[in-house]
């Protein structure tokens, strides 16, 4: 008996510590504890604007900490901001998924424990794009477009655009971007430009614009640290505005030498940007369930139009009306001028909130789907 006990135990150590740590390793930053970062923080944590001002980039940025102090006490697990913030019944960190199991947690305990000492931080490589010379079976595709005139269709293709006629004749023009996924597609209103939008998760947002007429690229801007969403063309057709998973619209000039403008209004991804036809206002769709009316000229938020119980996903206006669909599976619409009427606004970025007792006018178009 006792030597099952035994082997059990054995067991349930082996099963419960991280591949290549044992109870007696002196621990590594960059071998054992840089791993974990890696996976569970590093998204949230680098780029140009990390959550918390915390980045975890570089050794210096690591010891400094962020908004809340340093991120740990050397010598000391459980004065430490780190372990804190990963441990308990309901940990707040990470934010999403799931919690840290006991053995990770176990691992940053003892790198404290042991001082803390960053050996050094190991670079975070670029995902390496891959696109087929040929395809062996047919590829998923997560948008496509028609061009105005209806003879071509857009189709992204994971890293790439492919664009065929509706004929079915010729052969398809394929235009290459560095995103890991793209995630939308759009022709210009003339029909002589196609944008493509994506980037690489906790990486970068990228946008392109290709003429369709030769195949070339005429724009290829990276301008978030996380995937760019669904948006489209301005419609003077000099900007692009696309929806970000850091909870900002991202309006984009196609003029290189002019400055991307970054507008904070949601608190989750912004998966769908419209514009409405004058191009002064923009109407967003976001995660976090809302939908949202702001100003183009000014950046600020002038109205939530609506919170809604199911999640939002799309987004169309004409000016009069702005019309959402979702998980609630119902289009609602939102009469502009009565919904803007004698709005203040306090706050600012996604905290700003639009005060005003009267509702917006709401209209259920029933019958769309069943």
């Amino acid at each position: 008996m006792r030597v099952a006990r035994s082997i059990l135990v054995a067991l349930v150590t082996v099963a419960a510590s991280p591949a290549g740590v044992s109870a007696d390793d002196v621990i590594s930053f960059r071998r054992h504890v840089w791993p974990i970062l890696k996976r569970h923080c590093y998204g949230c944590h680098s780029g140009e604007k990390p959550e918390g001002k915390l980045s975890l980039a570089t050794a210096a940025s690591i010891r400094s900490g962020g908004d809340t102090g340093p991120l740990l006490v050397p010598g000391k697990p459980g004065r430490s901001l780190l372990i804190q913030m990963i441990s308990g019944e309901e940990p707040s960190m990470p934010p999403k998924g799931r919690p840290l199991s006991r053995a990770k947690i176990d691992v940053l305990k003892r790198w404290i424990l042991q001082g803390g000492k960053i050996d050094s931080v190991a670079p975070v490589a670029e995902p390496k794009v891959v696109i087929p010379v040929e395809y062996t079976h047919a590829p998923a595709m997560t948008a496509v477009a028609f061009s105005p005139d209806g003879q071509r269709i857009a189709c992204a293709c994971r890293s790439e655009v492919v664009v065929v006629t509706t004929s079915g004749t010729g052969i398809p023009l394929r235009l290459p971007t560095r995103s890991d996924l793209l995630t939308h597609v759009e022709f210009s209103a003339d029909g002589k430009m196609l944008l493509a939008a994506g980037g690489t998760p906790s990486r970068f947002g990228e946008v392109c614009v290709f003429s369709v007429a030769d195949g070339k690229r005429v724009l290829a801007r990276r301008v978030s640290g996380d995937t760019l969403f669904r948006g489209g063309f301005a419609p003077d057709g000099k900007r692009v505005a696309l929806g970000g998973a850091d909870g900002a619209v991202y309006v984009i000039p196609l003029d290189e030498k002019s400055a991307v403008r970054r507008i904070e209004l949601h608190s989750d991804w912004v998966v769908d940007v419209a514009w409405t036809p004058d191009g002064k206002k923009l109407i967003t769709a976001g995660r976090d369930k809302a939908t949202k009316v702001a100003s183009v000229q000014t950046g600020k938020l002038l109205r939530t139009v609506d919170s809604s119980s199911e999640r939002v996903s799309s987004v169309v206006t004409d000016g009069v009306f702005a019309v959402s669909a979702g998980k609630s599976r119902a289009l609602i619409g939102y009469q502009l001028d009565v919904a803007l009427q004698n709005i203040s606004v306090t706050g600012a970025g996604n905290g700003a909130k639009p005060i005003t007792r009267k509702k917006p006018v709401r209209e259920e178009f029933r019958g769309a789907t069943r």
